[in-house]
Order: structure tokens, then sequence, then C-alpha cells
């Protein structure tokens, strides 16, 4: 009988704890959503897996801006360079599969998903060749795609792309085992909560900017709200980041690309110069310009920069 006792104490307390974490996650997908309003002059893509979507201002020649893929990802990446670049070029802005105001749907995100996705926006909703711009992790799905489609794209950006052993990691154990916990229905969407709170997106931003000032605490409030977007779905995406679904071995990628690319990187990101040099051993067409007293958020530190090196190219 004391041993019954205690199991059944012991399912009781678990019980307990689980359904108060529930409600917990429930309150602050909740509350993180409430009068988030989508961007100006927004629409929708509805693509095979997923609507998407994206902006579409200015008149000129088509340039796509993509933005980098995290918890918090989504167009709003873009939000210091639309307007003036808009002035100039027809400016297509969109939220990625499982980002910002796109949809965010239950299956593990790897490269080959966002391939496809940005060949088929191009040709649908763009309708002829564009140049790119594209940072962060976000660089390897845009060579690829280019890649598979050559006649889509015409001059690449890429801003402070991954180094090259960093896009070329894939899962294993551990980082299979990272993606499940965070996949598990109740304590993987808590501990996703906790990872995309206000404090650690603050922090964050502080590992990533050089300067300070740039934080507010509205673009704090909005890559948090950003990240909540969808209730327990946004959680996948980030899901398979940990996981490293998303690698793949760009070298050969990198020979094959004929294509104008330029790569912008942050003074102050470590190895910036060791990052570029790589990029450029195997593919020595490579340009490369670094955006001074910037880390790796140039598009919010110094969009002057990004503005610049587009007019350039």
């Amino acid at each position: 009988m004391n041993l019954k006792k205690k199991l059944f104490t012991i399912f009781s307390s678990v019980a307990s704890v689980t359904a108060a974490v529930s409600i917990i996650n429930k309150i602050i997908f909740h509350n993180a959503q409430k009068n988030i309003k989508p961007p100006v002059f927004s629409h929708t893509y509805h693509w095979r897996l997923g609507d998407i979507s994206y902006t579409c201002t200015g008149t000129g020649h088509p340039i796509l801006l993509i933005h980098s893929l995290d918890n918090t990802s989504s167009s709003y990446e873009w939000n210091k360079v639309i307007t003036e670049l808009s002035k100039t070029r027809t400016v297509y802005a969109l939220d990625l599969l499982g980002c910002g105001f796109s949809e965010k749907p239950n299956f593990t995100y790897a490269n080959f998903v966002f391939v496809q996705l940005i060949n088929d926006f191009i040709t649908n909703i763009i309708g002829g060749r564009t140049d790119v711009v594209t940072s962060g992790n976000s660089s390897s799905l845009v060579l690829t795609s280019c890649v598979y489609n050559k006649k889509l794209f015409n001059k690449i950006m890429l801003i402070n792309p991954e180094p090259i052993s960093e896009c070329n990691k894939m899962p294993d154990k551990v980082r299979r085992l990272y993606s499940f916990c965070y996949n598990l229905p109740i304590y993987g969407t808590f501990a996703y909560n906790i990872i995309s709170s206000h404090k650690m997106i603050q922090n964050k931003l502080q590992k990533r900017r050089s300067q300070l000032d740039t934080i507010h605490s509205a673009d704090i409030h909005r890559l948090y709200q950003i990240a909540h977007m969808g209730g327990y779905h946004a959680k996948y995406l980030y899901s398979s980041l940990c996981g490293k679904y998303m690698g793949i071995s760009i070298e050969g990628i990198l020979r094959k690309i004929d294509n104008n690319i330029c790569i912008l990187g942050g003074e102050l990101v470590p190895e910036i110069h060791n990052i570029t040099k790589q990029y450029q051993e195997i593919n020595p067409a490579i340009e490369v310009c670094i955006a001074t007293d910037c880390k790796y958020d140039i598009p919010q530190e110094n969009p002057k920069s990004i503005l610049d090196m587009i007019s350039y190219f």
C-alpha cells in the first residue's frame, strides 16, 4: 500500500506540474500575440507547403531580401533598408516558412525545403531574374537555390555568411537529441518559451551588435512577438536549427556558381577576414567589403553600407 501511495503521489505531482506548465505555455503565447500587426504592403503567397507572407514595395529592377534563420527571424530584419531601397528598386522581402507571419507547419525543416521555396517564389511571384540579398545562415540556402536554377538569379549579396565549417555541420546523435527535446509537446514548448523570452532576446542582441544604443525595447518586444506567432508551432523551425537539419556541404556549390557574388562582413565579427577568405579560396571571383563599427546585425547597425553595396554591384 505504501508503494501504491507513493506512486500515486508521484504521478499526481507530475500531472499537476505538467498541467501547470501547459497553462503557462498557453498564457505566454496568448499574451505575446496581442496587438501584433503584419507589415504594411504585406501579401500572401499560397505555397504548396504553407502560406508565405511577403511585402512588395517600390519600382525598378527587382531585388529579394531574405532574412537569416532563428527563433526571432522575419523580414523585420530589413526594416531600416526597405524604404530607401524601394526608391530605385522593386523590393521583395519575405518571411521564410516557419518564420514571422508565414505558416509554421510541424515538420523537420531541411535545406531543400527553403531551396524549393526561394526558387518557386522567384518564379511565381517575382517572375524573372532578380538580385538577392541574404544574411547569416540563410546564405547557404540562396547559394544552393542558385545552383539549381541559375537563370532566376542575377547578383547575390551575402551578409556575414556562416563559416564554411558551420554550413557543413550535419545532424548527429547529440543534435538530434536537442531537436527531440524541443519537439516534446509541453516541456519542449516551455523550453522554447524560455529561449524566446524578452531577456534572452535582449542578451542575444547584445552579443550580435556592437552598437548597444541600437537595441530598443520596442524592437525586443517585436522580436518576442514574432518568436511566438503561430503558437507552439513556432518552435519547429528552431528545433530543426538545433538539430542541424539545414546543414549542407557548400564547397562544391560555390565552385559551380558563376554569378556575381559579394560578401559584406561586419568589421567586429570574430575571424571575419578568415571567413571571407575561405569563400574566396573556393571561388576567387567573390568580392568582399567590410562594414565598419558593426558585428552581425548589419541591416540594423549600418544599413547604409548595404545600400551602398547594392548600388555598387
